[in-house]
């Protein structure tokens, strides 16, 4: 379903479109094939590629406040590569 989103992209801010949930992509795992996410409330997650495909997800901007329960930087993540 992915509405045309294609693959993660590094970075990139998501809305999942069922829920309202913002994240952004914080890692790309090339050896597990898993996208590693953190949400605005700190929390991070891995989703499998295929997966990925199937959700229902568009573009997100930023969030104005973000407050979260963990700094997490991207540059600093051990999953910071891109996949093939």
């Amino acid at each position: 379903m992915n509405t045309g989103i294609g693959r993660a992209q590094l970075g990139q801010w998501y809305r999942h479109l069922d829920n309202g949930e913002i994240f952004r992509v914080l890692g790309l795992d090339t050896e597990s094939r898993s996208i590693v996410i953190h949400s605005v409330y700190g929390d991070l997650d891995e989703i499998d590629e295929e997966s990925w495909i199937t959700l229902p997800l568009g573009w997100a901007q930023p969030p104005e406040i973000w407050t979260n329960a963990l700094a997490a930087d991207i540059d600093d993540c051990e999953y910071a590569k891109m996949l093939d």
